[in-house]
């Protein structure tokens, strides 16, 4: 398996970065107070799922059936979900 050439990726992205930050500048621009209600819950959603699912695969063996590994995916994205709502009504 070969490792992955952060260098070329990063050249990737930068062809679009001029495209990416235009449409973040409409979007703050004219839905400003709710863009960034709903950033914040899209990185709470990332960073909860994130975390449960490195907790929960280091906490099952490594023999781990699929079907195990899939239930403990979606119970991530479930929990991820749960925290975003949660995050977007209270915020």
């Amino acid at each position: 398996m070969e490792a992955l050439d952060v260098g070329v990726a990063l050249r990737m992205g930068l062809k679009f970065l001029g495209v990416i930050l235009i449409v973040l500048g409409v979007l703050m621009c004219f839905a400003g107070s709710k863009f960034l209600f709903i950033a914040l819950a899209g990185i709470i959603f990332v960073g909860v799922t994130m975390v449960s699912a490195v907790i929960l695969f280091n906490l099952f063996s490594a023999t781990a059936s699929g079907g195990i590994k899939i239930g403990v995916f979606v119970g991530c994205v479930v929990l991820g979900c749960a925290a975003s709502y949660f995050t977007y009504v209270l915020a």
